[in-house]
């Protein structure tokens, strides 16, 4: 008998130990980051819409910020909802990528012969030549001429642009009217060239023949005297002829009688 007073008396001492209070960790709260407003990835933290709230300890991740002194220098890892509470695994390093200065690459400067052509282009065209003697090279102004038969030079073009040279052949870029006539010259001699300067006035202006009419003339030896300026004309009133004279008589406005020339 008294071995079941004290079995019993000792099992109800073990169920009064196991049954200690004890808090309720349902209970049990603590202070946390707690996100106010959505924030997005990046964000710095810093400025971010967060406050401190107590939250119950079952329901927090195990490394819930605490303090927001660990916000410091920190940004969103990724989407934060509104009302979450921060956790270390939601904090990262802002990314320092240094500042890269873009080098935009310079256009070389322009080629001032290729400049010229452009600006010639629909101005001009373009003549194969060859001459008796290798031309200069791309870019050259030079005067064209052929020689005649006393040796003299005859300017043909005053001036041209090289836009390609080869041996003794060239493209030339020049006026149409002077290209159709270096084309109609083909057949009468090897072109020559005279180079002048490429800038100001060509130094043979006005001197190179205006026909291939007159160039054949100059060719073949014979002075072409330059069209002198027209003297004013005398308005006739009736024209006369004596047989036998071969001469052309005119009377004038005042009744004078002039012998008249084959021009007139």
């Amino acid at each position: 008998m008294f071995l079941v007073v004290l079995l019993l008396a000792m099992m109800a001492f073990r169920g009064t130990s196991h049954h200690l209070p004890a808090e309720d960790q349902a209970t049990q709260s603590t202070e946390v980051v707690v996100a106010k407003g959505k924030i997005e990835p990046g964000q710095p933290l810093e400025k971010a819409p967060v406050a401190l709230e107590r939250r119950p300890v079952n329901t927090l991740p195990a490394d819930a910020i605490t303090s927001l002194e660990s916000l410091k220098n920190k940004i969103a890892a990724g989407p934060i909802p509104a009302g979450y509470p921060l956790a270390l695994a939601l904090l990262a390093d802002p990314v320092v990528v240094p500042a890269v200065t873009e080098k935009v690459d310079e256009a070389p400067p322009e080629d001032p012969i290729e400049t010229l052509f452009r600006e010639i282009e629909s101005e001009t065209v373009s003549v194969p030549l060859t001459f008796s003697s290798n031309p200069p090279k791309r870019g050259a102004r030079m005067a064209v001429t052929l020689s005649n038969t006393r040796g003299e030079t005859i300017i043909v073009v005053e001036e041209s642009w090289v836009a390609s040279s080869s041996g003794r052949e060239a493209v030339l870029r020049l006026d149409p009217t002077k290209a159709l006539l270096l084309q109609s010259a083909r057949s009468l001699g090897n072109f020559g060239f005279i180079e002048i300067p490429v800038d100001g006035p060509s130094p043979y202006a006005g001197k190179a023949v205006n026909s291939i009419e007159e160039l054949k003339e100059r060719l073949a030896g014979r002075v072409v005297e330059a069209s002198a300026e027209k003297k004013p004309t005398t308005k006739m009133k009736g024209y006369a002829w004596i047989s036998g004279e071969g001469l052309k008589y005119g009377i004038d406005q005042d009744g004078q009688i002039k012998v008249m020339d084959g021009n007139e």
